[in-house]
């Protein structure tokens, strides 16, 4: 009697350990669900703001041609120019993306993002400078010349390992250029892991549905 009381006590305790490791499982599997689930909505976010960045940086650099090379700065003294869109990659940084996303690409994006946190700065300065500040002034560049429309900067030419002298609107059209070609070499990568997030959640919601049962299965021989 005493080894059946002891073997029943022993049954129980061990389902109950069970049933609570399990349900414990449970609950990490639907947490981390969960996580993929948000960030895959991230990734997708990112995805549509990287279309409207390239279509940023392609009318910026439309507009800046435009202006400065045909001649039509004298009916106007000012640029409008749009800022490139960081939302979608400020809210995956909050939601910690890089757990879910291939390291290379996640480098990729922080690459991308911070040119585009500093063009948008030119830009907003360029929103405060006229075309042509000083009608008529010209600026040598060894062969040629050209009018200066906008205020000119000095900035580090990386490529040259040099400084350089360049007009804000042009240093403008510059980036823009990096940046719609950056966003077009990204764009496979993050279709791809779209496409692996979207096959590891129905993976793991499967599991999770596994475990519910084997957990329901325990709980019921207690």
């Amino acid at each position: 009697m005493i080894l059946n009381l002891l073997g029943g006590f022993l049954a129980t305790l061990i389902a109950t350990l069970t049933g609570v490791l399990l349900a414990f499982g449970l609950d990490r599997w639907k947490q981390q669900i969960a996580r993929k689930q948000r960030n895959l909505d991230v990734l997708k976010s990112i995805r549509k703001e990287l279309e409207l960045n390239r279509d940023i940086a392609d009318n910026t650099s439309r507009l800046v041609r435009k202006l400065q090379n045909r001649g039509l700065h004298d009916e106007a003294d000012h640029y409008i120019i749009d800022l490139y869109s960081t939302d979608a990659w400020n809210t995956a940084i909050q939601e910690q993306i890089k757990s879910d996303l291939n390291s290379s690409v996640y480098y990729s994006l922080q690459s991308l993002y911070h040119q585009i946190r500093t063009t948008n700065e030119i830009t907003r300065r360029l929103r405060t400078e006229t075309l042509h500040p000083e009608v008529g002034k010209t600026e040598n560049l060894g062969n040629y010349s050209h009018e200066i429309y906008t205020t000119t900067i000095e900035y580090y030419d990386q490529e040259n390992s040099e400084t350089d002298i360049l007009g804000l609107a042009i240093m403008l059209h510059h980036r823009a250029r990096e940046i719609e070609a950056e966003i077009r070499d990204l764009q496979e990568s993050i279709d791809d892991q779209i496409d692996r997030i979207e096959q590891e959640v129905p993976e793991e919601t499967s599991i999770i549905a596994y475990l519910r049962s084997q957990s329901e299965f325990i709980f019921s021989l207690v």
